[in-house]
């Protein structure tokens, strides 16, 4: 319904603003196919932006929040 997910947006939003209240930039990793992640870890996507990871679902992807919301991304791809 139109009012759940309004209220789940802004949930989100919230989670989001909290997990960038934390953010330190020596921490941030770059987002890449190539690289792997762990829960809480800090991305930087070239489209989604600012961003931390919040599930790893299986070995080849995680969940990562941003503003505009959650993100369903690959992570370790190999190189070939």
């Amino acid at each position: 319904t139109p009012r759940k997910s309004a209220a789940k947006s802004t949930t989100k939003a919230g989670a989001w603003a909290l997990h960038m209240a934390q953010w330190y930039a020596d921490r941030v990793k770059p987002y890449n196919v190539f690289q792997t992640f762990a829960v809480h870890d800090f991305v930087v996507h070239t489209t989604f932006g600012r961003g931390v990871v919040t599930d790893i679902p299986s070995p080849d992807k995680i969940i990562a929040l941003f503003e505009n919301g959650e993100k369903m991304l690959i992570q370790g791809r190999m190189r070939g």
